[in-house]
C-alpha cells in the first residue's frame, strides 16, 4: 500500500533535493536558486528541505510494508521527527454523540501514559475549536495553551491533564471521522502542511486495517439484499448480520454496550432517553448525575457504533434529542420474530407434515435463551421465560409425533440436541429412554437414566420415573437398573 501511494509523488520530491556543497547541480537546480532566494525566509526555506528528505526518508522505511499498522506508526513517528514533537495520535470523533478518543500514537517517551491520562471516551464538549476546525476543515494550532487558560478554562483542563503545553493538528475526514494531531511541537507549529500529508498516510493505514478486521466477519446468511438489509440475532449470543458482514458479541468486547444494543432492539419501536436505559438495565447502581449518566450511555453506543462500523456504513443506534433509538431506515429481521411467526403458524396448521415441518424451522432458529448473556435479569426474564417455555412445548410435540411415527432416531438426535439447550425438560428424557429402549439400545437407555438422575432434580427425576413407569408397566429402578 506504501509503495504505490509513493509511486507517483515520492520519486518526482526527491528529484529536487538540495545535493549540497558546491556541487555544479546546486548552482543549476532551479529549485534550490528558489530557495536560497533573499525573498524567502531561512525558516521556509528549512521546511522545503525537511518536507522533501522526510518523504524520502519515510518511503525507504516503509517501502516494502503492506502492514497498515506499521505504515501508521512509521508515519506518526515521522510527525513527531518532523515538527520535533514528543506525541502523534489520530483522535477518533463522533460528532453525533460528542466523544472523542486516542485510536492509535507514537509516543517518543518509552514510558507511554496515553491510556492512563486519558479516559475511555472523552467529551468533545470540552473542545468547541476543534469541532469547529472540523467543520471547517481548518487545523487546530495552539502555541501555547496558556493563553486560553481564562477564556477557555474546560479546555485549558484538558491539555494540562494531557500534558499539552502547544499543539497542531488536521481533521481528518469522510471515514473515519478524526484529527492528526502532534504534541509540544518544537518547530514549524504552525504550518500544517506536513501534517496533511502524513494524515492521508495514516487514514489510508486505519481503512486498510479495518477492512483486514471486517473481511475476518464475512458471512453473510441468506435473505440479505442490500447495504440496508439486517438480520439481527438474539437468541443464545448476539449476532448482527449485514452486506458486509457479522459482528458476534465477543467483538463487542464489552458486555454493558450489549445489553443496551439487545435492550433498543427489543423496544425497537420508540426512542429510549440515557437514564432510562441505565435505570432499566442496571436498577441495583446508585444513580449519579445526570450528565454521568449520560455520558456512560454515549460511551457504550460509541463503543458498539465502532465495532458496528466495520460491517455497515449506516448507523444501526441514532442519537436523537430525546435520546436512542434504531435506525429507523433498516430493514431488520430478528430470529425471535421469526421464531413467533412460526409459533403462530403452527398452533394453526392442520397437516402432520406441514406441523412437522414448521417445528423443525423454529427449532433450527432457537439457539440458546433470548440474550443468554442476560436472560436471568429483571429486563429480560420475562420474554426469555416465554421463548424458553414456547421452546419446550415445541420440542416435545414434535418428538410426540416423531415417535408415534416410529422414527426413533430422529427423536434421538431432536431430544439431544434439546437438552444442550434446554437440560430440565423432563419430557425429551423420557421420549430420548423410550426411542432408545424401542430401538433396541437397552443397555444406552439405561445409562441415560442413570445421566439424567444425576443432573436433573429430586422432582425432575420423580417426574421422570413416573413417565417411564406409565409406559413400560413396571418400576423403571428394575427395567433400566445397571
Amino acid at each position: 500500500m506504501f509503495k504505490r501511494f509513493f509511486k507517483s509523488c515520492g520519486n518526482n520530491a526527491t528529484a529536487n533535493v538540495d545535493p549540497g556543497g558546491n556541487s555544479p547541480d546546486r548552482k543549476e537546480n532551479p529549485t534550490t536558486e528558489i530557495l536560497t532566494s533573499t525573498k524567502i525566509s531561512p525558516e521556509k526555506v528549512e521546511f522545503a528541505l525537511e518536507f522533501v528528505d522526510t518523504l524520502a526518508t519515510l518511503e525507504t522505511s516503509l517501502h516494502t510494508s503492506d502492514d497498515p499498522e506499521e505504515i501508521s506508526r512509521g508515519a506518526m513517528k515521522m510527525a513527531c521527527d518532523f515538527y520535533q514533537a514528543d506525541w502523534c495520535g489520530f483522535l477518533m470523533v463522533d460528532l453525533d454523540l460528542g466523544l472523542w478518543t486516542p485510536y492509535c500514537w507514537y509516543n517518543t517517551n518509552s514510558q507511554d501514559r496515553t491510556e492512563m491520562l486519558t479516559s475511555e471516551y472523552e467529551s468533545a464538549t470540552k473542545l468547541p475549536r476543534w469541532i469547529t476546525a472540523m467543520q471547517d476543515n481548518t487545523k487546530v494550532m495552539l502555541r501555547d495553551v496558556n493563553a486560553i487558560k481564562d477564556e477557555a478554562p474546560e479546555e485549558y483542563e484538558v491539555y494540562a491533564r494531557l500534558k499539552i503545553q502547544s499543539v497542531l493538528a488536521v481533521p481528518v475526514k469522510p471515514r473515519p471521522v478524526g484529527f492528526l494531531a502532534v504534541r509540544n511541537p518544537k518547530r514549524f507549529g504552525d504550518d500544517e502542511r506536513m501534517l496533511r500529508m502524513l494524515a492521508y498516510v495514516v487514514l489510508n493505514a486505519i481503512n486498510q486495517h479495518s477492512y483486514f478486521e471486517s473481511a475476518k466477519m464475512t458471512l453473510t446468511p441468506e435473505g440479505i439484499q442490500s447495504d440496508k438489509d439486517i438480520v439481527f440475532n438474539l437468541f443464545g449470543e448476539l449476532e448482527i448480520y449485514t452486506s458486509k458482514g457479522v459482528l458476534r458479541e465477543p467483538d463487542c468486547n464489552a458486555p454493558k454496550c450489549c445489553r443496551v444494543i439487545a435492550y433498543l432492539m427489543l423496544n425497537r419501536r420508540s426512542t429510549h432517553p440515557p437514564l432510562e436505559i441505565a435505570a432499566t438495565l442496571w436498577p441495583e447502581d446508585q444513580i449519579s448525575s445526570p450528565e454521568t449518566v449520560s455520558g456512560n450511555i454515549r460511551g457504550l453506543i460509541y463503543r458498539f457504533r465502532q465495532a458496528f462500523s466495520l460491517i455497515s456504513d449506516y448507523p444501526l443506534i441514532e442519537s436523537t434529542p430525546s435520546g436512542y433509538r434504531i435506525n429507523p431506515e433498516l430493514s431488520i429481521t430478528t430470529d425471535y420474530q421469526h421464531f413467533d411467526w412460526l409459533w403462530d403458524a403452527v398452533q394453526t396448521a392442520t397437516g402432520v407434515l406441514q406441523k412437522t415441518d414448521l417445528i423443525k424451522q423454529a427449532l433450527s432458529i432457537y439457539k440458546g435463551n433470548l440474550f443468554e448473556d442476560a436472560a436471568g435479569e429483571h429486563w429480560i426474564m420475562p420474554m426469555a421465560n416465554s421463548y424458553n417455555l414456547r421452546y419446550i412445548g415445541l420440542v416435545n410435540q414434535l418428538l410426540s409425533m416423531l415417535a408415534e411415527a416410529g422414527d426413533y432416531d430422529s427423536v434421538q438426535r431432536y431430544a439431544n440436541e434439546s437438552l444442550e439447550i434446554a437440560p430440565g425438560n423432563v419430557r425429551a428424557y423420557y421420549w430420548l429412554v423410550h426411542a432408545m429402549y424401542r430401538s433396541g439400545a437397552v443397555e444406552m437407555a439405561k445409562s441415560e437414566v442413570a445421566r439424567a438422575k444425576s443432573i436433573l432434580t429430586a422432582e425432575e427425576y420423580k417426574t421422570l420415573v413416573e413417565y417411564l413407569q406409565e409406559d413400560f408397566g413396571t418400576n423403571p429402578a428394575s427395567t433400566f437398573s445397571s
